[in-house]
């Protein structure tokens, strides 16, 4: 297979071709009149196996420290294709990973800017299963507005900031509202309108497990538990034929292209 690679502890990329036997892959430089063989390592040796999001590359990872290659091939179909035949040959005990937590981790860090993105999330479902129990008019629940247009299951921003200050969890409105942001930022919880601050008054806001369904022409992958499905595309594209690769990243809100970061997730 004919894709890019990176080699861990390394920037740059390189083109390659990728071949697979029963007990061997070869990378092999391409670029000149043949290729010409560039390492080889042992299958039986290969640890980890982490497949990108989206298909769009996967991530090789031997027993030697210094043997961990990120394989880009921005084509979900040839990605799949081959890893089909690369399993066939892998040792039982290789570990597979279908999407590296680290992988989505990294993305999010690096991309909405913030590294507490599962401690966010599960804080999110912390405070919408107390506001989903409350009796009272501050909770969870169909609000309607002028214009007589009602928003499902929504609450006001200043009852969340009640409720996180009544929680002890931080010292000031201002920390709290600091924290919602992030909230915000990362899809755990939407602003009606989709407007992108989050306000300590009557403004209305939805955790994105409420959001309603979606009708569009565009396959959208509804918001749940799991912190991998808050991007709902990854995808590997290339600027300038081919040298200067970008990630598409779109979560349920927000569109991103930034460039391609190689040594996501670090070895292990």
């Amino acid at each position: 297979m004919y894709a890019q690679y990176s080699k861990y502890g390394e920037k740059r990329i390189r083109d390659c071709l990728v071949v697979v036997s029963n007990y061997m892959i070869y990378i092999c430089k391409t670029g000149e009149e043949k290729p010409k063989l560039r390492s080889r390592h042992n299958l039986s040796q290969l640890r980890h196996l982490d497949i990108g999001l989206n298909y769009q590359h996967f991530r090789l990872e031997w027993e030697s420290s210094d043997a961990a290659y990120k394989i880009l091939v921005a084509d979900r179909e040839k990605c799949q294709n081959f890893l089909e035949t690369l399993t066939l040959a892998l040792s039982p005990d290789t570990s597979v990973s279908q999407v590296s937590t680290s992988t989505v981790s990294a993305i999010n860090e690096l991309v909405f800017g913030i590294d507490k993105t599962f401690e966010l999330v599960g804080k999110g479902k912390l405070y919408r299963s107390i506001m989903l129990e409350t009796e009272e008019t501050w909770g969870i629940r169909d609000r309607t507005l002028q214009m007589f247009r009602t928003y499902e299951k929504c609450f006001l921003g200043s009852d969340l900031v009640d409720l996180l200050m009544r929680e002890g969890d931080f010292n000031s409105r201002a920390e709290a509202v600091e924290w919602c942001q992030q909230m915000l930022v990362v899809d755990v919880l939407h602003h009606v309108r989709l407007e992108e601050q989050f306000l300590d008054d009557a403004t209305l806001y939805r955790f994105s497990q409420d959001e309603p369904e979606y009708s569009s022409t565009l396959e959208y992958s509804r918001p749940s538990d799991n912190p991998n499905t808050e991007l709902n595309l990854y995808q590997l594209c290339f600027y300038e034929k081919r040298e200067s690769p970008v990630s598409l990243v779109v979560s349920n809100v927000r569109l991103f292209v930034t460039k391609e970061y190689h040594q996501w997730p670090l070895p292990r």
